[in-house]
């Protein structure tokens, strides 16, 4: 019998949507439970759905998950989307730690840098897209695409995997304040692409209300 999962969090993209996509292009039911915001203060008291305070968490057969690296490894080695081999873990697990490596700086302007207006925090985050670090981090990324297949399939290994919906979860986060970015990157268009082409994907784009 199949484990039943739900999954904890906003209605937004945020730290799910990778997750979202692994069930959903895998086929595989889950409960998306998506808590308002105005719910959130009234239920993250729950330290048995929520035992750090904090989503995303997953539930599998009522035992929690928490810490979305922790729930993305968790999936994609229960659906087959975590490579097929030690080598190919190892190179999904750089991907996605040099993801994160970036990710924080973006994240503390958006959420945290209360003094910046709209506007200044949108300026602040295409200076970073620009910066060296943050270009030494992409162009690492999607070395892994230009050297597999040659830049035509996934990034690693002959199937989607777990540093594909990663990436593509934080594409948007990019796109949001430099829709031209890839324009430096001309293999992460393509492969952004081919996710978005996946029927399941497609269906979820369509439909998701966030």
């Amino acid at each position: 019998m199949a484990p039943k999962y739900v999954l904890n969090y906003f209605p937004v993209a945020g730290r799910a949507e990778a997750a979202r996509l692994m069930f959903k292009v895998a086929g595989v039911d889950f409960t998306d439970n998506m808590i308002s915001y105005t719910d959130w203060p009234n239920v993250k008291s729950d330290t048995k759905r929520f035992p750090l305070n904090q989503m995303p968490t997953l539930e599998v057969d009522g035992k929690v998950i928490c810490q979305s690296a922790g729930i993305y490894r968790y999936i994609a080695n229960e659906l087959g989307q975590y490579g097929e081999s030690n080598l190919e873990k190892a190179d999904i697990d750089q991907i996605c730690e040099t993801l994160r490596d970036i990710l924080p700086k973006f994240t503390k302007v958006i959420f945290y840098d209360k003094d910046l207006t709209d506007e200044e925090k949108d300026k602040k985050c295409v200076a970073m897209l620009e910066d060296d670090e943050t270009k030494k981090a992409l162009n690492f990324i999607f070395s892994f695409l230009k050297a597999n297949n040659e830049g035509k399939g996934f990034l690693v290994g002959n199937k989607i995997s777990l540093a594909d919906f990663f990436v593509h979860s934080v594409d948007s986060v990019f796109v949001r304040f430099k829709p031209a970015y890839k324009d430096d990157y001309p293999e992460a268009k393509g492969l952004i692409d081919r996710i978005n082409a996946i029927e399941a994907v497609k269906k979820h784009n369509e439909e998701k209300k966030y």
